[in-house]
């Protein structure tokens, strides 16, 4: 599990009562894990996105060079 009080609340549907049945408990390893491995990958995504971009990109001119030479 990700928290350690997730298994233990109730689903409270009258919203007029503000006593907390939910209390913030603290975070796991595994949820600590998790947001580290999301980090990486979006930094992985967009410097692979940024190195894809830029090959279509210098595809694209030296095509359109080569183009204009013949």
């Amino acid at each position: 599990m990700l928290c350690t009080h997730c298994s233990d609340y109730r689903l409270n549907l009258n919203m007029t009562d503000m006593t907390p049945d939910v209390v913030s408990g603290p975070v796991g390893d595994q949820a600590v894990s998790a947001l580290w491995q999301l980090s990486l990958a979006l930094i992985f995504k967009m410097i692979v996105t940024v190195f894809t971009f830029g090959l279509k990109v210098r595809l694209t001119v030296s095509l359109l060079c080569s183009k204009q030479t013949s």
